[in-house]
């Protein structure tokens, strides 16, 4: 194999979810055009965004993050859209995003359990403190937003069951996505190639 994969693991979020997402986004899309949206398909939770790779690395840090989830005992879980904000700040926004509550410390314990994998296959830890959101638009420049102009979305509940490794490969039109890897929660054979391993 060759070249280089730019990948991310991520928690993929159920259909009822990104289509009470999208609703909720209208009125902003019709007042801020700018705005690039991330497609309703595409939304997710990133655990941990790895960069780019060969695909040795790749697969490296999805064997390290199998043995290790598997390991730790992560079982499904549940989460629920919280409140939609604003990074780094409301009053000069460059992402548009939506918190994310529920059984968080789960969530985080996952998200360190892909740092441990990323160490042992040489990737750097993220630079940031992990802070579960999901994505919803990005700004060009820095954007002011009320915080009464936010959306809000309803409380729907669901059950993390899976975790997955995303390919993602940028293009003129945005990123598109697809799976290489993913982990059933709360079972320990390891993890499962879910397309074609040509596509890395």
């Amino acid at each position: 194999m060759k070249g280089v994969i730019r990948t991310f693991l991520c928690i993929e979020l159920p259909e009822v979810v990104r289509q009470a997402l999208g609703r909720g986004e209208e009125p902003l899309r019709k007042r801020y055009p700018d705005l690039r949206w991330v497609h309703p398909d595409s939304l997710h939770i990133t655990l941990k965004f790895c960069g780019e790779g060969s695909p040795e690395t790749v697969e490296q840090f999805a064997a390290s993050f199998g043995r290790l989830c598997g390991s730790a005992g992560i079982s499904p879980f549940g989460l629920i859209p919280g409140a939609s904000g604003g990074l780094p700040s409301l009053s000069r926004m460059r992402t548009l995003c939506v918190g994310v509550e529920g059984e968080k410390e789960v969530l985080r314990a996952a998200a360190e359990t892909a740092e441990k994998a990323g160490e042992e296959c040489g990737l750097p830890r993220s630079a940031r403190p992990f802070l579960p959101h999901i994505t919803l638009a990005r700004a060009r420049t820095p954007l002011r937003l009320l915080r009464e102009e936010l959306p809000e979305f309803p409380p729907f509940a669901w059950t993390v069951e899976e975790i997955v490794l995303m390919k993602s490969t940028l293009r003129p039109s945005g990123p598109e996505y697809a799976p290489l890897f993913s982990w059933p929660l709360g079972e320990t054979q390891g993890f499962q190639a879910v397309l074609d391993p040509n596509i890395i």
